[in-house]
């Protein structure tokens, strides 16, 4: 019998149990539909549903406002950030840079004295 889905251009695969031929249009399109239906479906999933406890996230939720965006892992169903940015004394960090910048500033005010 003449099988004429064995004579179209392109590469072909030997499946796992060795009977069918598989080409790569074959295979880009189970991959398309598997994405499709993930995506599809990704609306049914409830929000704590990121993954299992302990897996590594990106935080997102509102229990940690100033730490949106960063790693995380899941405990107890809740993405907790690895480090958490409200620990640090933003006043001290605010005023180094303040010093960091006002030193700039004076040299590129002055540097037009001392050419080297």
């Amino acid at each position: 019998m003449f099988d004429a889905s064995l004579h179209r251009p392109g590469h072909r695969f030997a499946s796992a149990d060795g009977g069918v031929r598989v080409t790569v249009a074959d295979v880009r399109e189970q991959a398309y539909r598997s994405y499709e239906d993930a995506m599809s479906s990704a609306w049914k999933r409830t929000a704590d549903a990121e993954g299992a406890e302990g897996a590594a996230c990106t935080v997102k939720n509102s229990a940690y406002p100033r730490s949106f965006g960063s790693a995380g892992h899941i405990k107890n169903g809740v993405c907790v950030p690895d480090q958490s940015r409200d620990s640090r004394d933003d006043g001290e960090h605010q005023q180094t840079l303040d010093e960091l910048y006002l030193e700039r500033d004076r040299e590129m005010a002055n540097a037009w004295r001392n050419p080297s």
